[in-house]
């Protein structure tokens, strides 16, 4: 009885198990594109990889491609062939040309597989500063340290046809803090701002932090993005609907959507911006 009861249950399981779909044995690897185009800045930033299988360890240099060959065409016909180059892993145009605004620009790659990699962007309009960083700000605020009239305001003009904008707050030097003071010890080293989220994330060592999409042209100094004191760079970025929906895309998922990708061939995305930047200090008020 039991014998006969372990062949009826054999059978039960073979079925089963032939109506499930064979495991993939073989992962087909993808070419992966990301580039954006900055006004006013140099033709670069154009960098290639390969996907690899979630099955292997990732290892970063094996998946750059550097043997592409890589070139921007503007609507004008002018045709601007990229190098490699080794120190950032990138293709970058080794002229004077700048990017220019209002401008349509294509990205043509051939990686060498037959494989025609295409993309297409518009650049944004130029803005500018309606009001710029304070040179020197404080945190936490510190009603008797600061200044009788103490603003920290920012604001800019609209680029026209932009309605979302971004913003990078970096910190440019996270370890020294008094060398740029005239009242506080040289050796004095900077110190992070304490915040709860956890200390081995990428998000506690990364020196930029980025905001955004905001539909506004103005806002007060965000106090959240800073970890460290010292100096800064903000930044304002007018992107393309390209590089819009790819950064909306990064913050929020945390997997490739093709509806999002701005790639022909490959995925990926091709973008571009116009921005403004300044500098600032962030100043400490207790010793």
């Amino acid at each position: 009885m039991n014998f006969k009861l372990a062949i009826i249950l054999l059978i039960i399981v073979s079925a089963i198990i032939s109506c499930e779909d064979t495991p993939p044995e073989n992962y087909i690897p993808q070419t992966y594109v990301e580039g954006f185009l900055l006004v006013d800045q140099p033709i670069e930033g154009i960098r290639l990889f390969t996907t690899q299988s979630v099955s292997d360890s990732f290892n970063y240099s094996e998946s750059i491609i550097r043997n592409a060959e890589v070139r921007i065409i503007d609507e004008n016909g002018n045709l601007y062939d990229l190098q490699f180059r080794d120190s950032i892993n990138d293709y970058f145009y080794p002229g004077n040309e700048t990017v220019l605004p209002k401008t349509k620009y294509k990205l043509e790659i051939d990686p060498g597989d037959g494989n025609l990699i295409t993309g297409e962007t518009i650049t944004p309009q130029r803005f500018e500063w309606v009001e710029s960083p304070k040179d020197i700000i404080h945190y936490p605020k510190d009603t008797l340290a600061l200044d009788e009239v103490d603003s920290l305001g920012i604001s800019w003009n609209n680029s026209a046809g932009t309605l979302w904008y971004m913003i990078q707050v970096k910190c440019l030097d996270t370890l020294d803090y008094g060398i740029y003071l005239n009242d506080i010890d040289d050796e004095e080293l900077n110190r992070r701002i304490e915040r709860p989220f956890g200390q081995n994330s990428r998000y506690w060592t990364d020196p930029s932090r980025y905001v955004g999409p905001l539909a506004n042209t103005e806002l007060p100094t965000v106090w959240n993005t800073f970890k460290w004191y010292g100096k800064h760079e903000l930044k304002i970025y007018a992107p393309d609907f390209n590089m819009l929906r790819w950064f909306i895309h990064m913050q929020r998922a945390s997997y490739y959507e093709p509806l999002l990708g701005s790639i022909e061939g490959a995925i990926g995305v091709f973008g571009s911006a116009s921005l403004i930047s300044d500098e600032f200090f962030l100043i400490k008020n207790q010793k």
